[in-house]
This record gives C-alpha cells, sequence and structure tokens, in this order.
C-alpha cells in the first residue's frame, strides 16, 4: 500500500452548503461538542490509513440546499401535493396532531436551522405517487419498512433508476405523537443524505404524506433508501443455526463482511465531526449483491448516532435518550459442552423462533445490551471505541455461526439480557473457537475489551483483517471451524 500522504477532500459536514454546517446546538443537549471543536483534523489524521482504505471514496462537498431554482420547484411541488389526496394504502396519522402542535418545526428548526422538507431534501424529494408499494418488509419499535419500485427517480443523476425497488421507512402512527422521536428520524434522513460509502446503506430520497405545512411534512416524512434484496446479518446466522449441517457461509465470507463493516465505520469515524453509530448489531448491518455474485455488508439504521466535533474526546453519559434494548445472551460453556439432546434441539429451535420475534424496549442505555460496551452500561464517559466493541461483537457472531441472543433465549428467558451485559461488564467473554486463525481470535479478544483505549481503532481493524485474509489461514481453518456440510455460495433468507 502507498504510504504517500493522500489530502482529504472537503468534508460534507463542514461543508457552507452542508445541512451539517449549523450551530453547536445541532448536536443536542445530551452530546455537548468538545471544547476544541473548531479545530481543524489534524495532518496526521488527514493522511491516515483511513483515507486510503480500499473502496472509500473522498469525502464529498454537498450541492447548496438553498438553491433559488430547485427550492422554488420543490415548493411548488409539496404545494401541489399538499391538496391533492393522499396515495392508495399509505397511512396518515391524526391531523389534530399538527394543526394543535409546532414542536416538531420548531425544534428542527432551533437545532438543525430547516424550516421545511424542502431545505432537507433540496431536489431528492420523492412524491408518494413516484412510489409503488410491493410488500411490507419489516418493523421495529419505532418504524415499518416496506418495498417498493420507484416509478420516478427523485433527479438526473440518482443513484437507482426508474422501475428499481428501494427501502421506504416511516415512522409507526403512534410514534409520530413523540416529538422526540419524529425529531430523531429527520436527523438520521439528514445523516444519511451527507453520507457516500459503499459499505453504508444509501440514501436515495426522501418524501412526506402531508405537505400541507412544515410540521405535517416532518411528522408524515419517510426515507428511501437503497433496497438490501438479501436480508440482514442477522437472518442470515440465525439460518445458519437452524441448517447446522448445511453451511451457508464462509469463513472468508465472514471476514471480507466484517472488513466492510470496519471499512464503514472508519469512515464515520474519520468525517468531521465525527459520527458514532451507537447501536451496531447484526440486524443493522444489511447484504445486499455484489460482484461476481458475492454479498456485501452495509451499515444501516443511524437512529442513535450522534456527532463529535474534533478532536474526539470521551463523551459524558447520555441521559434520557430512546434507544433499542435487544433480548440477548449466550449459553454458559459448561451447558454448551455437553451433548445435545432431542429436547435440547428442539428448545434451541423455539429460541431460535423466539429471537425472530424479539421486541425492542426503551432503556438507559444507547444500544443494545448484547453489543453494548462496559463504559455505557456503567454510564462512563466513552467515545468512537463503542463501535469497536459492538462490532467485536458481531464478529464473534460471523465467525461461530451464532447468535448470542438465540443462546440466551434457549437457557433462559429474554429478561435475562441485562444480567448478562452485567456480566460482560465484570469481565465475562464467551469462548473463542481455537481452530479459527490467530489472528482472527486475537482481534476479536481486543475489539471486545474492557479497556477502551486497548480496542483499535477501525482502521486498524480493517488493515489486520486484510492480513487474514493475505495469509491463506482462512481456507486451512474453514476444514477444522464450524459446519462440515456443502461449501457456501448463497444464503437462504427467512
Amino acid at each position: 500500500m502507498n504510504d504517500a500522504p493522500v489530502p482529504r477532500a472537503p468534508s460534507p459536514f463542514s461543508s457552507p452548503f452542508s445541512p451539517f454546517a449549523q450551530s453547536s446546538s445541532e448536536f443536542g443537549p445530551s452530546t455537548p461538542p468538545s471544547e476544541e471543536s473548531d479545530l481543524p483534523c489534524p495532518p496526521s489524521r488527514a493522511a491516515s490509513m483511513g483515507d486510503r482504505l480500499h473502496g472509500r471514496p473522498p469525502l464529498p462537498v454537498l450541492r447548496s440546499l438553498s438553491t433559488p431554482d430547485p427550492q422554488r420547484a420543490l415548493q411548488t411541488q409539496l404545494s401541489r401535493q399538499s391538496s391533492a389526496p393522499s396515495a392508495a394504502g399509505s397511512k396518515k396519522a391524526p391531523s389534530q396532531l399538527w394543526r394543535t402542535s409546532t414542536a416538531v418545526s420548531d425544534k428542527v428548526a432551533s437545532a438543525l436551522g430547516l424550516t421545511s422538507l424542502a431545505d432537507l431534501c433540496g431536489t431528492s424529494y420523492i412524491p408518494q405517487d413516484s412510489l409503488k408499494k410491493v410488500k411490507a418488509l419489516g418493523e421495529g419499535a419505532f418504524a415499518e419498512v416496506e418495498v417498493a419500485k420507484l416509478v420516478t427517480p427523485p433527479e438526473a443523476g440518482a443513484p437507482v433508476a426508474a422501475g428499481a425497488c428501494v427501502a421506504v421507512k416511516r415512522l409507526k402512527p403512534n410514534v409520530l405523537e413523540c416529538e422526540d422521536d419524529v425529531f430523531s428520524f429527520v436527523a438520521e434522513a439528514r445523516l444519511l443524505l451527507a453520507l457516500r460509502h459503499p459499505s453504508i446503506i444509501q440514501y436515495i430520497g426522501i418524501g412526506c404524506a402531508d405537505a400541507s405545512i412544515p410540521e405535517a411534512q416532518w411528522r408524515t416524512m419517510y426515507l428511501v433508501q437503497e433496497f438490501a434484496e438479501h436480508g440482514t446479518l442477522k437472518k442470515v446466522v440465525l439460518n445458519q443455526m437452524i441448517t447446522p449441517g448445511r453451511k451457508l457461509y464462509s469463513l472468508a465470507d465472514a471476514v471480507r463482511w466484517g472488513k466492510q463493516m470496519a471499512q464503514g465505520l472508519a469512515y464515520l469515524h474519520g468525517c468531521s465531526p465525527m459520527v458514532i453509530h451507537r447501536d451496531l448489531k447484526t440486524e443493522n448491518v444489511l447484504l445486499v449483491s455484489g460482484q461476481g455474485g458475492r454479498m456485501d455488508a452495509k451499515l444501516a439504521d443511524f437512529g442513535l448516532h450522534t456527532l463529535v466535533k474534533r478532536p474526539a474526546a470521551a463523551l459524558p453519559a447520555i441521559e434520557d435518550i430512546k434507544e433499542e434494548e435487544c433480548h440477548h445472551g449466550l449459553a454458559l460453556a459448561a451447558d454448551a459442552a455437553r451433548s445435545p439432546t432431542a429436547a435440547d434441539a428442539e428448545a434451541q429451535r423455539q429460541g431460535i423462533a423466539d429471537a425472530r420475534q424479539a421486541k425492542y424496549h426503551l432503556t438507559g442505555q444507547t444500544g443494545a445490551y448484547i453489543y453494548m460496551a462496559p463504559e455505557v452500561l456503567q454510564g462512563k464517559p466513552y467515545n468512537e471505541k463503542v463501535d469497536c466493541f459492538g462490532f467485536g461483537v458481531i464478529l464473534y457472531e460471523l465467525l461461530h455461526r451464532k447468535m448470542l441472543l438465540a443462546d440466551i433465549m434457549y437457557l433462559g428467558g429474554a429478561d435475562d439480557a441485562q444480567a448478562h451485559a452485567h456480566k460482560v461488564a465484570a469481565g465475562y467473554r464467551p469462548p473463542i473457537s481455537e481452530a479459527l486463525p490467530q489472528g482472527l481470535r486475537q482481534l476479536v479478544k481486543e475489539c471486545q475489551s474492557g479497556t477502551p483505549e486497548l480496542r483499535p481503532s477501525m482502521e486498524e481493524v480493517v488493515r489486520r483483517m486484510e492480513e487474514v485474509e493475505r495469509s491463506g489461514e482462512l481456507q486451512a481453518a474453514e476444514q477444522a471451524h464450524g459446519p462440515k456440510g456443502s461449501q457456501a455460495g448463497c444464503c437462504t433468507i427467512m
């Protein structure tokens, strides 16, 4: 790899036309900026490996969102939509929510400097009649996602062509009543609009079901993203658990997906201001079709992200944030070592089925318990190394072809998730297979270190995973580790 310094392209976050070029209030009361936040990125950082990661493009400069002609055209389009009937099948929340309140509009204007949806999306607005629903895709605690065909792309040069399938994310009707949740959704859309990386799910556009007034636009906003036709990493790993005699993916696949996740995280951590995901889990990693029939991994769901101005200082504990808590856990080593019985197999199948239906609840900590770094659970100051810890847990699950979530439901219940998190905070880690290459074993261990300073940067993680790929150790380990079934080549998504 060429070690010559590579100049950093202007960041989308610091561009004068960027939606991130706002006052410090955009970071919200729970994430105060660093006192040295106005310092430029240090030269050593600008020439770091993160700028030379494979597949990492220069950070783009966003176009101005206040260009007169496109802005007027969009405002006209919104005005026409506000007088038109809603598209068939759309879910429109009670209009009194935004006829009697301007809470979301006021918060978005104050924190983000946006007065309407047009200020946010510019020419990437997608009206409802440009989307033809195909099917419901899934739902979480706050949002629903559906697959739709994009009848008309939002603008010339759009990332997808007419007729392509896209994913449309909307807040649930009951969530629209909470101004904080609506604001978080707007912030997520704003972040995705600025990000461009092969390992991050692609932003396509934004629309709304009710364009009559700004409050209605924010509360009925939907986010149009790239459709990941192969589903989530969680489904792939669960499918592998269900069919242990057949190898659904290889160690080489696992390492490639892990490297792609690390590349995406290195990009986020290299932005200015830094982006910390804070909700890494297999459910938030999507698989899309790549070159040569392979599947590639992309990070998604930035609903719990936070921005940190440079230099990256430890953040104070975040309080009063709406977060998803997953019911996770793992089997004790002693129980895992004994020979499984027919009853065990049935119980595990039920545990996997329950895992598929697991719901997420509000909690005082940021992220899901099973992937939560000890310092977050304990309310201590933290920084971007919390993402490294969550990544380490995902990498462990990928390499061992099992969901820790299913293990805890097999042996106990969902209520044991928090107890497991405290056990991990006290120093426990699930045993790592001796059949894995030493480089991978050491990397998983370091990423899950209880001391944040001992966790590697995501740039270093990428470098070390590339070394493992080049070493040839994966081929030998494949024979000794995991299912002995047919060679992996594709995955069955349920």
